[in-house]
Parts: structure tokens; C-alpha cells; sequence
């Protein structure tokens, strides 16, 4: 009777490596093949003992990409990095196997320690989790922007039968960073928009990791960056307009506070339009604190920072909190109610960055309705930051200034500076 489960389970293994088409699989082809999915994603898939899947990773020193299995055992993730022969065999811990596939289904069929040293099984194979997406998922279109990281293309993406216009931010390489740290900042990023589901925040699809290059793909914004639409439609945007793209921001915002995230990067360019709601997008810069966290101090002093856009302390001390990106909110609504202009026209970043220290602040623009002057100047931009509010006091603020100004929207006083 055992031998012939074991004969029928070794036919089931022999149909599971082959393709449709009769031919072999490789391991790249299986769904505990993870690509390039960094450690730091790996090490929370890998949650009980005998979790185990394959990746390939950059090892720091190294010209080429490594094969590397990865299983958690006694509590730890263990890696072994696999020699790969040019017969296509592979070498782990000094046994020789026809292929990686071969590895893992023997490993697995005959219950054996993949190391002497470790004597880990490997009992349970983790799949790709929904938001790892292949690449001939998809289509890419028309670039719609590009940047020192790569371009922005409006793509299709097709999921469960189904296709869906999305844009997708694709990583090219870069000279001043190596690839696997190119790799882990954009998987670092997809980690912080993974977490987040709120109309006001751009949404997450899915990252491309099986093979270079690295695809992020999100929810495609009909209208563009909140800057360029300000500036191409400020003769067709009404201050009502303005005051609903300031109250989504704060949402917006306000959310990812509450959700423990520091964004970094407050600002209209990184802040997208879809079907005339506000959407905060660009979480590059974002850290996802932990609950005892309460401030983020930048490690790289030298790394380009959005001088206007920065709070005096973060000038001074390179230190973040949520109350710096309550600052940065209060530039942004400069630059909406601007018409999506550069904050502090024509001051050079030295001399922003010494006014800014001393206490300097821009003028409210003129056409400011006087409640969003006050938020931006008394809860903004006080320059200790525990004077300034937090996201939820400024969008309650706003929201009870909206809810009770809605009928009175033709009475100029209500909105308008008085001259």
C-alpha cells in the first residue's frame, strides 16, 4: 500500500514539472518562486517552521544575481545561497542537484535537512501573495512622466480575465545606487501602499519583482499631478474647487497618520487627480513608524531633500515627524490657492532655507478665504512644532467650515480675503 502512494505521489510530481506544452518546468515558473523579492518582505511571508520559497537576490560584492533559498526554522529565516553550475545543476551545502527543482522536490519528498548544520525541512511551499504580479500581466502604453528612478507609463493590467488601465512607475538602473538597493527602496515603497485603502490615497495594485525591470503598478489618476492641473486649468478651477482638493489632501493625510506613516514628501506634485478628487501618491520618501516610534532622523544628511517644501526643524536637525508634514500640508495649500506655483518664487534654496530657519513664512495668496489662511498660518506654520495642530484637527477645521458655509457659497465675504 505505501509504495503505491509513493508511486502515485512521485506521478503527481512528474505532471506538477511539466508545462502545457509537454515541455519541463524551471523553478521560475513555480509560485514559490519569488524573483527579487527583497529579504525584508521574505522574512514576514516566512511565518512558521518549514515555510520555505526560492528568490533570486544581488549579494552585495557580487557581478551577478544569486538563486537563494529561503525557510524559517526554529523560530529564524535561514538563506542559502545556491551554486549554480553551467550544466544547470546546482550545489547546496556540498549535494549536487539535477536543477533547483529537482532540489526542492526531492528535499521535499524524501523529508531531508537541507543542511547538517540546520537541519531544516522544507514542509511548506509559500506562493506569491496577490499584490506580486507577473510581468506579461502587463501591457505598457504611453510614458506619462519620467524621473532620475525611471518613467511613468499608463499601462494595462490584466487580473482574473479581466483588463484595467493603470499607471505603472518602472525602475531603470542607476548609477549612484546599486541595483538591489534600487530593488529594495521600490519593494520598500509598495510595502508602505500595500497597507493603505482610503479615497484620498492613490491605490496599490500590485509590484512586478520575478525579473528586471522593477514594475510598481497603481491606480491610473485621469487628471494628472495636482500641480500641472492647477496650472493648466486655473482659469476653469473655482474656489470651491480649491477648498474640496484642500479638505481631500487633509483626508488624505490625515489617514496615513493615523496609520503610523510619516509621508516626507507633502507637496501638490506628488498629490494626483481622478475624476476631480485629490489622491496623495509618492511614498519614496514615506517611513511607516512603530508604535513607540513618535520621529524619524534622516541618515543621509547629503540626500537631495524638496528644500521648499521642508519644515525649519527638518532643516536644522534632519529630524521628521507628523507635525513636519503638517507644515509641508500648510505649503501645499499656498500652492493650491497659488495655482500650483513654486513656493517662495524667486528665493534661490540657500537663502529659503536661512529665511525659513529664522522664522520667515510666505504671505497667504490673496484670493485665500480667510479660515484656510488661519490653518495655514496657526496650525501650519508655527515654527516649534508643538504649537502646530495635527491632520485630524486641521480636517476637522476645514470640514466644519465646509459643512456650514455650504449654502452661503455665493456671498464673497465668506471666502475672500477682505481688501
Amino acid at each position: 500500500m505505501q509504495g503505491k502512494q509513493d508511486s502515485h505521489r512521485a506521478q503527481k510530481t512528474v505532471e506538477a514539472s511539466l508545462r502545457s506544452d509537454g515541455t519541463r518546468k524551471k523553478h521560475q515558473d513555480m509560485d514559490w518562486y519569488h524573483g527579487l523579492l527583497p529579504r525584508a518582505d521574505i522574512n514576514t511571508l516566512l511565518e512558521n517552521d518549514g515555510d520555505f520559497l526560492v528568490r533570486t537576490s544581488h549579494i552585495v560584492g557580487q557581478d551577478s544575481a544569486k538563486t537563494v533559498l529561503s525557510v524559517k526554522w526554529k523560530g529564524k529565516c535561514h538563506h542559502w545561497q545556491l551554486q549554480e553550475k553551467e550544466d544547470g545543476s546546482i550545489v547546496i551545502e556540498e549535494r549536487k542537484f539535477e536543477s533547483v527543482l529537482d532540489m526542492v522536490t526531492t528535499l521535499r519528498m524524501k523529508r531531508l535537512p537541507v543542511s547538517a548544520n540546520c537541519p531544516a525541512l522544507l514542509l511548506n511551499p509559500i506562493n506569491k501573495q496577490d499584490w506580486e504580479l507577473r510581468h506579461d500581466q502587463i501591457k505598457l502604453g504611453k510614458m506619462l512622466g519620467e524621473g532620475a528612478f525611471g518613467g511613468v507609463y499608463k499601462a494595462a493590467f490584466y487580473c482574473k480575465g479581466e483588463k484595467r488601465m493603470v499607471a505603472v512607475k518602472v525602475n531603470k538602473g542607476n548609477e549612484k545606487i546599486s541595483t538591489r538597493a534600487m530593488i529594495e527602496d521600490v519593494c520598500k515603497e509598495a510595502r508602505i501602499m500595500r497597507q493603505y485603502q482610503h479615497p484620498n490615497v492613490v491605490c496599490f495594485f500590485g509590484v512586478c519583482v520575478e525579473k528586471e525591470p522593477i514594475m510598481l503598478v497603481m491606480e491610473l489618476a485621469s487628471q494628472g499631478a495636482l500641480d500641472s492641473f492647477l496650472k493648466n486649468e486655473k482659469n476653469n478651477v473655482s474656489l470651491r474647487d480649491k477648498l474640496k482638493y484642500s479638505f481631500d489632501a487633509s483626508k488624505g493625510l490625515e489617514y496615513l497618520h493615523q496609520h503610523g506613516c510619516i509621508h516626507r514628501d507633502v507637496a501638490a506634485r506628488n498629490f494626483l487627480m481622478h475624476k476631480n478628487v485629490v489622491k496623495i501618491t509618492d511614498f519614496g520618501l514615506s517611513k511607516q513608524l512603530s508604535d513607540l516610534a513618535h520621529k524619524y532622523k534622516l541618515k543621509d544628511i547629503q540626500a537631495k531633500l524638496p528644500i521648499r517644501w521642508l519644515a525649519p526643524e527638518v532643516i536644522v536637525t534632519a529630524t521628521y515627524t507628523f507635525k513636519s508634514d503638517v507644515y509641508s500640508f500648510g505649503i501645499l495649500l499656498w500652492e493650491i490657492f497659488m495655482d500650483g506655483a513654486i513656493p517662495y518664487p524667486g528665493m534661490k534654496l540657500a537663502e529659503v532655507k536661512q529665511k525659513v530657519k529664522n522664522g520667515y513664512r510666505m504671505d497667504a495668496p490673496d484670493r485665500m478665504p480667510a479660515f484656510v489662511r488661519n490653518i495655514m498660518i496657526s496650525q501650519c506654520w508655527p515654527q516649534n512644532p508643538e504649537d502646530r495642530g495635527n491632520m485630524n484637527e486641521i480636517r476637522l477645521a476645514m470640514e466644519s467650515v465646509l459643512d456650514g458655509k455650504v449654502a452661503a457659497s455665493n456671498n464673497r465675504s465668506v471666502y475672500y480675503k477682505s481688501s
